[in-house]
Order: C-alpha cells, then sequence, then structure tokens
C-alpha cells in the first residue's frame, strides 16, 4: 500500500512540474485551485 501511494504521488509531482515548465494552461474551471494552491510562477 505505501509502495503504491508513493508511486502515485510522485509521478503527480512529475505531472505537474512538467506541465508548469512548459507553461501549459489550464481549463478556466481550475484556474481557482491555482490562485489556492499556486505553483511558484
Amino acid at each position: 500500500m505505501m509502495v503504491e501511494l508513493t508511486m502515485t504521488l510522485s509521478y503527480y509531482n512529475g505531472v505537474v512540474r512538467i506541465l508548469n515548465s512548459l507553461d501549459i494552461d489550464v481549463e478556466p474551471d481550475y484556474e481557482r485551485y491555482l490562485e489556492e494552491f499556486p505553483l511558484g510562477r
């Protein structure tokens, strides 16, 4: 269970970092989440 949780969090973290570095825009429905949890742009 812990291995699966660690792998899921690692993949999610990697995807978020790739999307941030490629400057890919998010859908308008999710922009409010970026205001609450900024990625450090």
